[in-house]
């Protein structure tokens, strides 16, 4: 007689080993001596020890969820008093067509993983040259036998000192009557065209909201930066996109001269002062507006002159954009070096720029280029978002859903037709004409960059059921799939390292069995017939539903109170040098949803039959 013990190897971490030779339903080992087996011998499964994972059903009535990054509110701080806005994401496969899955929880991760991924729309949260992990989710197992715990989901942001340069190269056109010109890539842009005026946007790379800058180059304006309405530079929502819309549908005004955050020179009083503008939105007309922005006021010099800065010595500025704030500096001639017009940080909210919304999450430099003149970027901390599509949309994809990238919410938002969203949050308080006319505007402060971990000092919160709070989230229905049956909002992390904040199951969730299991041996001269598959077989033994303990799921163990036999059909010994052990469906496919260390056990003896002549 043998007894012969086999088993995978799990790896030293304690995850599941789903690799080579040595996964938990697939597994070859070797011997290191040969093992002699007589010849008419017979074998039987004596025991068998895995640890089995179960199936998630997801569908259309539990797979909806919404995520939020800004300020956590309560019941002291609305939706109105914040700059941030939900967004809408389902559990899904990417790619994935049917509306229902039954997925292992392996594949169930990978499912919720790719849905956060396409519902993270911060550009310092998503998978860039800045950020390898964004956002991830893994199926969380304990260290003793590898059983399944439930989930984690994680969110890393960058650090502001993960900033590099990365200057935009391609371009487009800014307006969609210019939509015929071909801009040649490059830094700097030339507006070698008939056009009095060239509006261009860089498509490339959106601005990094961590201490992200953006340096422009006017030197190369020669005198047409002493006059007005000659040029024009500065930092842009996505102003292209498949619909051809050049600006916001709520916006009034020449829709070529919408702008975020814009530099220009205007003549007054015989002189080309410097100017600022940024888009508000105006209660009175329900639209946004360009409106000035004075600076002078937060650069009074003695006894509160009012001073202009001269277009005529300054040669670049420069944006920098940290979490909310927006920064404006100019550098001059006369001194030097960069002046600050603006940094967000005034105690005084009128002497902010307006703060950062959402739908400024994916900023893009904006050029008004006067004829035969030139303008470039000399340095841009940009970000390289992993499949970024300028407008976030794929054309080559007929579905309108389908197409959407998901890279940036103000274009996905225009693509799906929402544009009420985004004028919801273009409208708070915080962004509009009275905030800045002193006699109405109230109390904001711009969130800047955390001082320890250097990221933006947004909180990060998941929504898994209908909320009175985050609005609006209409059936979100994800809190039990994902193992927060008590807790529909989650906004304070199980854990927080540096950047990274994870978010982990409260209990695990409901999962039903995976269907019954069976042990094939493949390398073995036994015969089994297989009529649920019409073919002949290697499978030895069927695992009953429950185990010994009563256990569907989990760690199992079995033990047949009564071992049943296979002949081998060996008329000689075989010299057993290896051993090929599989876990298979009744379809005989793989049973992928074992995880950790499996162990079975063999029995063989010598057969009381003889073989047949």
């Amino acid at each position: 007689m043998s007894y012969l013990i086999t088993s995978n190897v799990p790896d030293q971490n304690f995850n599941p080993n789903l690799q080579g030779i040595n996964k938990p339903f697939s597994y070859f080992n070797n011997l290191q001596n040969t093992h002699i087996i007589p010849a008419n011998s017979e074998v039987a499964v004596q025991s068998v020890k895995i640890n089995k994972d179960g199936l998630i059903s997801v569908n259309r009535s539990n797979n909806k969820f919404f995520l939020y990054y800004g300020k956590k509110l309560s019941d002291t701080l609305s939706n109105d008093e914040v700059t941030s806005h939900v967004t809408q994401g389902f559990i899904y496969k990417n790619g994935q067509k049917a509306n229902q899955a039954i997925v292992n929880i392996n594949e169930f991760a990978d499912m919720v993983q790719d849905s956060l991924r396409r519902t993270v729309y911060h550009p310092n949260l998503q998978i860039s040259n800045i950020n390898v992990s964004g956002a991830t989710a893994e199926v969380k197992r304990n260290s003793s036998d590898l059983g399944y715990d439930g989930f984690e989901m994680c969110f890393q942001s960058n650090a502001s000192s993960d900033n590099v340069n990365l200057v935009n190269d391609e371009w487009e056109t800014a307006v969609f009557g210019q939509q015929n010109i071909d801009i040649p890539n490059g830094s700097n842009v030339t507006n070698n065209t008939t056009q009095q005026s060239l509006y261009c946007v860089g498509t490339e790379y959106p601005l990094s909201l961590t201490n992200g800058s953006i340096q422009i180059d006017l030197s190369l304006l020669g005198a047409d930066r002493d006059r007005e309405d000659r040029w024009a530079v500065g930092l842009t929502r996505c102003v292209r996109n498949q619909n051809g819309l050049d600006a916001p549908t709520y916006y009034v005004g020449q829709q070529e001269e919408f702008w975020d955050y814009m530099v220009t020179c205007e003549i007054v009083a015989s002189k080309p002062n410097l100017k600022i503008y940024q888009s508000l939105y105006d209660p009175n007309f329900d639209a946004m507006v360009m409106q000035e922005f004075d600076y002078r006021q937060s650069r009074t010099l003695n006894k509160g002159t009012y001073v202009d800065i001269s277009a005529s010595n300054v040669t670049s500025v420069r944006f920098t954009a940290t979490g909310e704030q927006m920064k404006i500096e100019s550098f001059s001639t006369a001194t030097a070096k960069f002046e600050v017009l603006v940094d967000g940080t005034n105690a005084s909210s009128v002497l902010n720029l307006k703060p950062i919304n959402q739908c400024c999450w994916n900023m893009y430099p904006k050029f008004k280029i006067p004829n035969q003149r030139k303008i470039g970027i000399m340095k841009q901390s940009g970000v390289n978002i992993t499949g970024h599509i300028y407008g976030s949309q794929n054309t080559s994809i007929a579905n309108t859903n389908d197409a959407q990238v998901n890279k940036d919410w103000w274009a996905t938002m225009v693509n799906l037709n929402r544009q009420q969203f985004c004028e919801n949050v273009d409208s708070r308080f915080m962004c509009t004409t009275t905030q800045y006319t002193g006699a109405t505007s109230q109390a904001f402060t711009q969130t800047g960059l955390n001082a320890i971990t250097g990221s933006v000092d947004f909180n990060n919160v998941m929504i898994l059921a209908e909320s009175d709070l985050y609005t609006p989230t209409f059936f979100a229905s994800t809190s039990r799939l994902l193992g927060f049956p008590n807790r529909p909002i989650l906004d304070a992390p199980t854990s927080q390292t540096g950047t990274k904040v994870c978010f982990v199951s409260d209990i695990e969730p409901k999962i039903v069995s995976a269907g019954s299991v069976f042990v094939r041996l493949k390398n073995f001269s036994l015969n089994s017939q297989n009529f649920a598959k019409g073919s002949q077989s290697k499978i030895v033994y069927h695992l009953p539903r429950f185990d010994n303990s009563g256990n569907e799921v989990g760690a199992l163990f079995f033990e047949p109170s009564e071992r049943m036999y296979l002949k081998l059909n060996n008329p000689n010994e075989i010299y057993l040098n290896d051993i090929d052990v599989e876990f298979v469906y009744s379809d005989e496919r793989l049973c992928t949803s074992l995880v950790g260390k499996s162990i079975v056990c063999f029995h063989i003896r010598e057969s009381n039959i003889p073989l047949k002549k």
